[in-house]
């Protein structure tokens, strides 16, 4: 017996999910069952299958940093002073040419200004900087952290002083159902 098309496709679903369904063991809850309602046999499968997930998850993660750590060991390139000192001296000579923009010249200084800083605590950031970070971290915390681990940026602490510099008053919907007058610093 010949099927068509989308036959096909959907007796393909069927058997996919019938083999899934084969494969999980009777008395296995769902995962998108809450805690609370399972059964004390089913908690403790939940447990031991979130446990095992959790070691698979830190076994990839170890197995990736280790690869990662075998890449830079590999590829990375041990500069030396005089090099060093050559590159600040590009980068000089580049800042004070008119080809980069404004903030391209702050974010060099402020570079250059933090490689030569003994102490994180002790870098006074310019402010457009913070504003450049600050943007960065609240798109995406993931690549603010990966981004300081290449750069220097400003510290997670410096975001708390600056994100909660004004108490809070008040809610949103308060602000609005006044009309938006009388809004308190």
């Amino acid at each position: 017996m010949k099927r068509c098309a989308n036959c096909n496709k959907v007796n393909d679903v069927l058997k996919r999910r019938q083999n899934t369904a084969e494969k999980v063991p009777q008395g296995t809850p769902r995962r998108s069952k809450g805690f609370k309602y399972l059964t004390t046999p089913e908690k403790a499968r939940r447990v031991k299958r979130l446990s095992k997930d959790l070691k698979s998850e830190k076994e990839a993660n170890k197995r990736l940093r280790n690869n990662l750590a075998a890449l830079l060991g590999k590829e990375s390139v041990v500069i030396d002073k005089d090099l060093s000192s050559d590159l600040k001296r590009i980068i000089e000579a580049v800042q004070d040419s008119d080809q980069l923009t404004d903030m391209q010249k702050i974010f060099i200084q402020e570079q250059l200004k933090a490689a030569g800083v003994k102490k994180a605590c002790g870098m006074r950031w310019h402010p457009a900087m913070i504003r450049f970070a600050l943007s960065i971290r609240m798109k995406s915390p993931a690549a603010y952290e990966e981004l300081s681990g290449a750069l220097k940026l400003p510290s997670d602490r410096m975001f708390f002083d600056y994100s909660h510099a004004v108490a809070a008053a008040g809610t949103f919907e308060e602000y609005f159902l006044r009309g938006g007058e009388g809004r308190e610093s």
